[in-house]
């Protein structure tokens, strides 16, 4: 049950964040968490790999929802890569920009 609550977290905090700053400050956020075990973090990882294969292959085929998997994997590598977190920053404003 733990899992689930501290994905439920990350997904809340990241769907609540400031357009524009919402990954970079949640990559801040886990940084400045305890992060754990070196086990740990290559299991979580690991999971982010098998949420995003599982996403892709979701959004390719019609038989698994993909976006369920590809959030999830997502906030994985945003947690752990500051590069990932800006450009999706980035990216985000500038679609934000194309949809007006």
């Amino acid at each position: 049950m733990r899992f689930l609550d501290k994905m439920r977290e990350t997904v809340t905090r990241i769907s609540h964040g400031k357009a524009g700053y919402r990954f970079v400050d949640f990559y801040h956020y886990r940084k400045n968490r305890d992060r754990g075990s070196i086990v740990r973090e290559i299991g979580m990882v690991s999971l982010g790999v098998l949420f995003l294969a599982i996403g892709v292959v979701g959004v390719l085929l019609p038989v698994l929802p993909g976006f369920l998997f590809l959030i999830p994997g997502i906030a994985v590598f945003v947690a752990r890569s500051r590069l990932l977190a800006v450009g999706l920053d980035r990216l985000e404003l500038h679609l934000r920009r194309l949809l007006k």
